[in-house]
């Protein structure tokens, strides 16, 4: 008769006995994995009875069915989709009332549940950052961030040797701290990393493990590792000069994310919601402040003006108006960056919809 391997709960490796595998890939006993999968088995035929058998020796029943019944889901706000929670300490990003889930939140659910490398990709201002930290808020995970733009260095990913008290000392950049804790890793505007440090991600994402020569050391990703990265231009670089600064980002990294998810504009129903959140103040205007900024960007699809009036614009408009004049709340959010006739003819679209007079009530 043919023996069938057994399968490993935690990564999806496959073998005849999985006591080797669990103690390097996962630093586990079958002990502590019995524990964790009481319903799964570590090896094929015999090997199994036996290794049950001494088990169920060591770990009463009813520890098993305690921990079992201790996994706790919560549900994401404004969905009837669940998370669960991890229960982190350090590192948890807060939760923000202004939350709002776009379109996409069961593809954002999906990749987190299932812990892949994802790259989210969508224009300035959607929400992609955002959205990311939310999950990891809901379901109290910690989270390392590092943002690609400005002055990165392999240095800020690796880490670096400094001389404390006379002594060398090697101080861990963000890859390998998120690796060994097992801490999900956003690295944001990734087309902003010039490609020869983005390259260096390859061997983490694809062994899940890194030697750094500095630290003399390897280190291995724990069960919850992944990296979560974010891009505006879908990873083809920019000629328009809406985005200054981007790399094409190499198809061998793109290959290395799981899912990659392609983020929507925001519904007007959700713009709406989101003013309402943010600024209750002028819940009775928020159709109509969605309604200009619909417009504004409408004239730039038709190339009325050449900008491009992101959902981060419109919350920064709209914290304007709770204060000022229509026209003024333009021209201090936004309207003092573009030249003069562009200006005039979206300071026109603003008081056309929204007049010359809206009253904070």
């Amino acid at each position: 008769m043919r023996v069938q391997k057994v399968k490993c709960e935690v990564c999806g490796f496959e073998g005849y006995s999985l006591s080797n595998h669990l103690k390097d890939a996962h630093s586990l006993s079958v002990g502590q994995y019995k524990v964790k999968y009481p319903n799964s088995s570590v090896a094929s035929g015999e090997i199994e009875d036996t290794i049950s058998s001494i088990v169920r020796q060591r770990v009463p029943r009813s520890s098993m069915v305690n921990l079992k019944s201790a996994v706790e889901e919560v549900v994401v706000p404004g969905t009837s989709l669940t998370l669960k929670v991890k229960g982190d300490t350090q590192n948890v990003p807060p939760l923000m009332k202004e939350f709002v889930p776009p379109f996409e939140i069961g593809e954002f659910v999906w990749a987190w549940e299932n812990q892949h490398d994802t790259l989210v990709m969508g224009e300035s201002g959607m929400g992609k950052s955002f959205t990311i930290k939310q999950m990891a808020a809901i379901s109290k995970t910690g989270l390392y961030s590092l943002n690609g733009s400005g002055d990165i260095s392999v240095a800020d990913l690796y880490g670096y040797k400094e001389i404390v008290n006379g002594d060398t000392k090697f101080v861990e950049g963000v890859l390998p701290k998120s690796m060994e804790s097992g801490t999900p890793l956003v690295i944001e505007e990734m087309d902003a990393i010039p490609s020869r440090i983005s390259i260096s991600l390859f061997n983490a994402m694809s062994d899940r493990c890194l030697y750094i020569n500095e630290a003399n050391k390897w280190y291995y990703a724990k069960p919850g590792w992944r990296i979560w990265g974010t891009a505006n231009t879908y990873g083809r670089g920019d000629t328009t000069g809406r985005y200054s600064a981007r790399e094409v980002l190499d198809s061998a990294l793109i290959r290395r994310f799981c899912t990659r998810i392609k983020m929507s504009s925001m519904t007007k129903e959700n713009q709406r919601v989101l003013i309402e959140k943010s600024y209750p103040v002028l819940s009775k205007s928020a159709v109509r402040i969605v309604d200009v900024c619909e417009k504004i960007r409408a004239a730039g699809d038709k190339g009325e003006t050449y900008c491009s009036f992101g959902i981060g614009d419109m919350l920064n408009f709209t914290k304007h108006l709770v204060k000022f004049l229509p026209a003024k709340a333009f021209m201090l959010s936004f309207g003092n960056t573009l030249d003069t006739e562009e200006a005039l003819s979206i300071k026109n679209i603003v008081e056309a919809t929204l007049g010359r007079d809206l009253l904070v009530k």
